[in-house]
């Protein structure tokens, strides 16, 4: 801690001083106090920023470190887990058998309201297309929800285990009958 306010105490009139002298030399160059104002403002926010950025990708190296670390016994090893929740782990291989299962550029529908399993249902299935609306679908995808509730005809339930690596549920689909 006080190695960060020692930085922190350092860096700052090192910043101030980079921007004033920015200044100066803008100032001499262009004459116009306005140009020389803005380039040495901008030069010391980034200055001041930096340490920070430093520090965040530092702790960003960190956690991928300790992710990869803590899921390196995992049977299809540290890449198939899609979060970075050290509670639980999302499976890539749900998503990859629904990429199998439906054909790019068919519609479907996701009933879910689980914010981790619609973002990577969305992003995963691309370049299949989500619709708002069950009835313009192509397939139906749920998670702990009820597709009766949606008023479509649906074919064979497709089971896909294991969503989450520790959890008991699972993400299903069908096909729309039209």
């Amino acid at each position: 801690m006080a190695l960060k306010i020692l930085f922190f105490v350092v860096w700052i009139p090192v910043a101030v001083a980079a921007a004033f002298v920015l200044y100066r030399l803008t100032r001499r160059q262009t004459g116009a106090l306005s140009v020389a104002l803005l380039a040495a403002a901008i030069a010391l926010a980034g200055l001041v920023v930096f340490p920070r950025t430093i520090k965040d990708t530092a702790s960003a190296a960190h956690r991928y470190e300790q992710l990869w670390s803590t899921n390196r016994h995992r049977k299809g090893g540290p890449k198939d887990c899609l979060s970075f929740n050290f509670r639980t782990c999302v499976n890539d291989r749900a998503w990859a058998q629904l990429r199998a299962l439906i054909p790019k550029h068919d519609r479907f529908y996701l009933e879910t309201n689980y914010g981790l399993v619609h973002f990577w249902t969305f992003t995963s299935l691309l370049p299949r297309i989500a619709v708002t609306d069950p009835h313009e679908a192509d397939w139906v995808i749920w998670y702990r929800a009820n597709p009766k509730k949606l008023g479509v005809k649906l074919g064979p339930t497709h089971v896909i285990r294991h969503v989450y690596a520790n959890g008991k549920y699972s993400i299903d689909a069908a096909q729309v009958l039209k």
